[in-house]
Parts: C-alpha cells; sequence; structure tokens
C-alpha cells in the first residue's frame, strides 16, 4: 500500500492525547472524606468496575477515530489481487495521407464508408409538399380557403411544424399558407401543441410529419 500523504500520518501522534487524558485520570488524588459522602463513594466502588471499562472503551474509541482522521489525510492506495488486465493505452490515428482522397472513376474510394444521404435542407415548399402527402391532400388545398375540418387540421399541423422545423416567424408562415392572417398561425401554433399533450393521434401524426419532413417520405 503506498501513501499519497505521508507526512499526514504525523497526524497519528495526536493519538497521544486521549491515552494522557485517560492515564491522567486514573492518578490518584489525595481524597477528604465527608460523612455526608460516605453514601456516594460506597456506590462509586461498586460501580467502579463498570465504569473502568467504559472509561477504557472511550479512550480506545477516541484513539482510533485520530488514527483514522490521520489515515485519510494520509490518502492511502492499495492494490488488491483482483484478476485484469495491465495498463492499457488509447492511441487516436489521424490518417492525413493522400491516399484518403484517393479517387477511382470519379467515385472516392472511401465513400462507402460516408453516410449514404446528406441531411435534406428544409424549406417552406417541403413542409408543404410533406404536408400535402401525408394528409392526401394537394399544396392548393392547404394554401387555399376551404375550411372543412380534416383539411383545416391538416393545414394547421402543418403550420405548427413550419413553426417547430424553420425560423419562420408567424407572419410569414401565414404568407406561405395563402396570405393568411398571422394570427390564425397563432391560434393553429397553440391548438396543435396543446392537442399534443391530450391526444395521443395528434402527436403520432406531428411526429411523423417531422420525420417525413427531416429524412423523407415513401412516397
Amino acid at each position: 500500500m503506498s501513501l499519497l500523504a505521508p507526512l499526514a500520518l504525523l497526524l497519528g501522534l495526536s493519538a497521544a492525547v486521549p491515552l494522557w487524558l485517560h492515564l491522567r485520570h486514573r492518578k490518584v488524588e489525595m481524597r477528604v472524606e465527608f460523612p455526608g459522602v460516605r453514601y456516594l463513594l460506597r456506590a462509586e466502588q461498586e460501580h467502579a468496575r463498570e465504569l473502568k471499562v467504559r472509561n477504557v472503551l472511550l479512550m480506545l474509541l477516541r484513539v482510533a477515530i485520530v488514527l483514522l482522521v490521520a489515515l485519510a489525510a494520509a490518502s492511502p492506495m492499495a492494490r488488491f489481487g483482483v484478476v485484469g488486465h495491465g495498463p492499457t493505452a488509447l492511441a487516436v490515428v489521424l490518417d492525413n495521407s493522400m491516399s484518403t482522397g484517393a479517387v477511382v472513376n470519379g467515385r472516392s474510394v472511401l465513400a462507402d464508408l460516408l453516410p449514404a444521404t446528406k441531411p435534406r435542407q428544409i424549406t417552406s415548399d417541403l413542409i408543404l409538399d410533406e404536408t400535402a402527402k401525408q394528409f392526401g391532400w394537394t399544396i392548393e388545398d392547404l394554401c387555399g380557403k376551404s375550411r372543412r375540418r380534416p383539411l383545416v387540421n391538416a393545414r394547421q399541423i402543418g403550420m405548427y411544424v413550419m413553426r417547430e422545423l424553420t425560423d419562420f416567424s408567424y407572419p410569414r408562415i401565414a404568407e406561405v399558407f395563402g396570405g393568411r392572417d398571422h394570427t390564425t398561425v397563432m391560434y393553429a401554433v397553440d391548438k396543435i401543441r396543446g392537442q399534443m399533450t391530450e391526444r395521443h393521434h395528434t402527436f403520432e401524426q406531428v411526429t411523423e410529419l417531422i420525420a417525413r419532413v427531416r429524412l423523407g417520405s415513401s412516397s
């Protein structure tokens, strides 16, 4: 066992303080007995053995506390016989040679190690297109004036997703959806946000549309 701070073990010398106090307490002083305290002296003699044991235990406890504090301050480090591997090292190799940029037949030799597709650029036209595909409407329907309930729901979800995935302001989203008033978009966003916590079906519709916008749809 090794110690990070061996000098801290000097604190262990303070363990002699409780021992000194214990021995000093045992020193017999000259006593003057008075008749009024004979009963107390008799009781003390009867319990002298018990008190002696208790004092010794108290002294040992104090010594142990001091020694433990000193040992803790020394920061011991111990090695146990645990089966395992030895010290290991991690090496990171960065290959900046010409081979990493090699091109054969117009294709990088490392192209197979790269992702097949790049993240899609999210635009308002993309969100309109994916919203129309998911809900079975046309972009003209979404941007039109019809107030049919299924169409209104799809339009409001499209507005919510556009607000979440772009930095468009409410007036700009309103312009994308046929030049509506921006308060219509504010109402739609608040409505869909509330329904997502109350209706599982709405949550699934919004989640699916966001995935279609980010990753592309199958159709």
